[in-house]
């Protein structure tokens, strides 16, 4: 084992003599291959020795590695590939039956570069000087807290409180705190810009709208020109035709004012209708003596 063990058979009593054992493995493998070979090499065969002999097993798992920040040897010397590496590890653990405890090396590893905090997702986050390993390196585009998310849902598969997956699932948040899915977000480039919460209350086209307002309308954040709005009327003197683009998954209302100063109120007549994608429209009956204003409003379907 490296080292990480005494191979005298003397050693075998005391080791299994311990409450826990926790075998190093940090740097002893280098991708999901060498994560492989450990998993059928180390931790089945010491799952069941330890198992029989009433000890607990406590796998060592680490997203990636690197000796520059302490000797200037490789950068990215064991690359994480955007998680794959460090999950991989986790399912191996946990579908060898290791499944009371594992230890996650480490939180704030700095020198060895396994630290699964939040660091910087690109490289235009960090400053200038200096070199910096940022999240993107492998190719990926992750969140800033990506392998604490992670370890989140290491630990419900580790619980079996998720499924043991040989594929990394997707811990999310998939929303902002406002209900924005991240996914829209990422499709205009805001996530990377701003990061998520900031990119959900950025006005990026400066329609006077934030991101999170141009999602509930179904307007594109970026292009000023889109906008949620009545796009035709129509009248006659006895009825007003209102006509505007609408999309799925969302409640439409009408809003009346024959004065506005007076504001506006719910016309009883259409209030939270669901929207039907590409145009819709809304027929009021009116006599035509005295002036309407018409307000719509929207909102995203429960």
């Amino acid at each position: 084992m490296n080292n990480d063990s005494r191979t005298d058979p003397a050693w075998a009593d005391v080791y299994r003599s311990f409450d826990v054992l926790s075998p190093w493995s940090v740097g002893r493998f280098s991708d999901q291959s060498g994560a492989d070979s450990w998993k059928n090499n180390a931790i089945v065969p010491d799952v069941a020795d330890t198992q029989g002999v009433g000890v607990d097993y406590c796998p060592v798992i680490w997203p990636g590695f690197s000796w520059h920040n302490l000797t200037g040897n490789s950068i990215n010397q064991i690359p994480r590939n955007g998680g794959n590496f460090y999950w991989r590890q986790a399912y191996n653990a946990v579908s060898a039956g290791a499944t009371n405890m594992i230890y996650v090396a480490m939180f704030d590893e700095v020198d060895e570069a396994t630290a699964i905090y939040k660091v910087a997702p690109t490289a235009s986050d960090v400053p200038d000087q200096g070199y910096w390993l940022t999240l993107d390196a492998d190719g990926y585009s992750l969140p800033s807290d990506w392998y604490l998310r992670l370890t989140f849902e290491i630990g419900d598969m580790l619980r079996s409180n998720a499924p043991v997956s040989a594929i990394p699932t997707d811990p999310g948040p998939h929303y902002t705190e406002r209900g924005t899915p991240l996914a829209w977000l990422d499709s205009f480039g805001l996530i990377e810009k701003d990061g998520f919460e900031n990119a959900d209350t950025s006005d990026t086209d400066s329609d006077t709208m934030p991101a999170w307002e141009e999602y509930i309308a179904g307007t594109i954040p970026t292009n000023s020109l889109s906008l949620f709005r009545i796009t035709g009327m129509a009248t006659d003197p006895s009825h007003a035709v209102i006509i505007w683009p609408a999309i799925a998954d969302r409640l439409y209302s009408i809003y009346l004012s024959t004065n506005l100063l007076d504001g506006v109120t719910n016309h009883s007549g259409f209030i939270d209708v669901d929207g039907v994608p590409g145009l819709m429209s809304y027929t009021n009956a009116f006599d035509g003596a005295q002036s309407e204003f018409y307000r719509l409003g929207v909102r995203l379907k429960p």
